[in-house]
């Protein structure tokens, strides 16, 4: 059985660490969403100073999707703007 050379143990580790970083990226994308909703559900956070906000960037894009949504929401950009829609539709306002 011939050893793997260098270069296919480098393609291999390098496909590897692709791989990783898009499992990183999906589980920060799955965190960040699970406390986003938790939030909507609880605006004033579980732990200290957590808001909403802090889940956006200064140029984030919030857009609803769907025909159904485009429509009602739109597309926001900035962190501003995104919290106060959804300052809108969180408690005590009703749904």
């Amino acid at each position: 059985m011939n050893e793997p050379s260098n270069e296919m143990m480098k393609a291999t580790l390098a496909e590897m660490t692709a791989r990783l970083a898009v499992l990183e990226a999906e589980r920060a994308i799955r965190r960040t969403m699970t406390r986003y909703m938790a939030l909507c559900d609880v605006p004033s956070g579980g732990l200290e100073n957590e808001t909403l906000a802090a889940l956006f960037s200064e140029d984030a894009v919030w857009q609803g999707i769907g025909p159904q949504y485009a429509e009602k929401f739109g597309a926001l950009t900035g962190r501003e703007s995104i919290v106060a829609m959804l300052a809108r539709y969180l408690p005590p306002a009703p749904h």
